[in-house]
């Protein structure tokens, strides 16, 4: 039997847990901030390719991890110009995470579906080939932008399911 678990952005109860990393901690200069509107999460800032810089990420901690039978990320997101992906991590393996193909709406409201099985390990920008394997639990999902394209950001989400 599958978890459901669904982040809703419109129901006011996802308020925190969300924390931004930026490429600060390898020198980079970008800078991403989240707020909570009245019917969506906003991930925004500025990228910065300066000091060997170009990311940044916003990540939300499962607290209770799920139990290791999704198969499917659904989203409803609306994105600027920027190519973001989808991030998960998986319990006990805090240094790798997993990855989305890029998802770019150009500003328009989209519902977006990702298989668990096309996501690809990848640690500090390299990628390998393994992908996610949900018989295990996921312990975390986030949003990452390192598309290399310098200047302001900005992407919405209105929901996240996880089934």
């Amino acid at each position: 039997m599958n978890n459901e678990f669904k982040l809703d952005f419109g129901t006011n109860e996802i308020q925190e847990g969300w924390q931004v990393v930026n490429d600060g901690v390898m020198g980079g200069l970008s800078r991403g901030k989240i707020e909570y509107g009245e019917s969506a999460l906003k991930f925004s800032g500025t990228l910065s390719l300066k000091n060997n810089g170009g990311f940044s990420w916003a990540q939300y901690d499962l607290q209770n991890t799920l139990d290791g039978n999704e198969n499917h990320f659904k989203m409803r997101i609306r994105t600027d110009d920027h190519e973001y992906s989808l991030t998960a991590r998986i319990a006990n393996e805090r240094n790798y995470h997993f990855e989305s193909e890029a998802i770019c709406t150009n500003g328009e409201w989209q519902e977006i579906t990702i298989a668990t099985a096309s996501m690809i390990k990848t640690w500090r920008g390299r990628t390998f080939d393994e992908y996610l394997d949900m018989s295990t639990e996921m312990s975390e999902i986030g949003l990452i932008l390192k598309d290399k394209k310098e200047g302001p950001f900005a992407v919405e989400i209105d929901w996240i399911l996880i089934n």
